[in-house]
């Protein structure tokens, strides 16, 4: 069995086992804590990696040493270096570079110069791979965590700059798919749901790839975005592309949506928007669309003016005394918050 370890966006840590299960199906003996999660899988590790693209970074465990006394970097690379390893398992290629990298809770600290030239030298030789200090292609790591967690570790992910794959304001698809798993909607039915803020369409592809059967309406005040929309889920039967403003739905009927899932604006980029407004607005109107017991799952940074519009709403306060009401996440190193709610 090899022991993987993945770091993700904090905050969900609810959701994150559930995740992993669903694209490594014989994954077992989880730990989890904040943004970090390790178990064990006898798949090939380099699969695995490829398939947890929710993740930010995902690592082969080469040697753990959590339940050692001591965790200091002299000590990890001291009975690192006298350790042996199977570098088959890598899948690496005879003109491959690496650099090695030392992260202490989180964060990347330099070592004495010497102890950083036997970790490299060592490496080098086992696992026949040119040092690259500058940015090699294969990544090492020496990492402790203040969970108690330290390994020796191999980084298994490979990404392009996010800068190149999305645009602003366009959430990731990996923390889409998230946020969707975390709103907790059924798999399988003939449900309605809308994103009334749908932008680049982020959320509404997972729910089409999640949730069978469903009917999805993704619209945005954006008459650009919307022609984008329509051209992206051209053939997609499940998905209806609408231009509509928010707080207006009129192409809804009342109580016909069994679920409103959304990212609106939170005021980084529209300056000219008036949130609290909007808040409020959308709030009524989600409140006239939504059926009895509908959900209502919102993803945003401006909490304090959501969370206000919430408690001047008669159907929607009750929901702030709920244990899942909110749930604190980064989106993109932004604080942020997933509000669940019901009418």
């Amino acid at each position: 069995m090899n022991q993987i370890a993945c770091s993700f966006a904090p905050g969900f840590e609810k959701i994150i086992e559930e995740l992993i299960k669903s694209r490594v199906n014989d994954a077992q003996k989880f730990s989890v804590s904040s943004g970090f999660v390790y178990f064990f899988s006898s798949q090939n590790p380099i699969e695995i990696s490829s398939s947890l693209d929710f993740c930010n970074n995902v690592f082969l465990i080469l040697k753990d040493f959590s339940s050692s006394v001591q965790k200091d970097f002299t000590s990890l690379v001291n009975k690192t270096v006298t350790s042996k390893f199977n570098s088959s398992i890598l899948e690496l290629g005879a003109k491959d570079s690496f650099r090695l990298r030392f992260s202490q809770s989180n964060q990347f600290v330099n070592v004495e110069k010497q102890l950083t030239i036997r970790a490299e030298n060592f490496i080098q030789k086992t696992f026949s791979l040119q040092n690259d200090r500058t940015g090699g292609g294969k990544e090492f790591w020496f990492m402790t965590r203040t969970d108690g967690f330290a390994a020796f570790a191999y980084r298994m992910t490979q990404k392009q700059s996010t800068e190149k794959r999305f645009e602003q304001g366009e959430l990731r698809s990996e923390f889409a798919l998230m946020f969707v798993k975390m709103a907790q909607l059924p798999h399988k039915g003939k449900f309605v749901y809308a994103d009334p803020f749908a932008g680049h369409g982020s959320i509404p592809k997972i729910l089409s790839e999640e949730c069978s059967g469903c009917t999805i309406y993704a619209s945005d005040i954006d008459n650009d975005l919307v022609g984008k929309m329509a051209q992206k889920f051209n053939g997609n039967r499940m998905i209806r592309v609408r231009q509509s403003d928010a707080t207006n739905l009129s192409f809804f009927k009342d109580n016909s949506v069994d679920c409103v899932i959304s990212d609106p604006p939170w005021g980084d980029f529209e300056k000219e928007i008036d949130i609290p407004l909007l808040y409020k607005k959308m709030l009524v109107e989600f409140d006239r669309i939504l059926k009895d017991e509908g959900k209502l799952c919102i993803l945003t940074g401006a909490k304090n003016h959501f969370e206000q519009a919430v408690k001047e709403n008669k159907t929607f306060s009750k929901n702030s005394q709920n244990p899942d009401f909110k749930t604190d996440v980064l989106v993109n190193g932004k604080k942020a918050s997933i509000y669940l709610l019901k009418k």
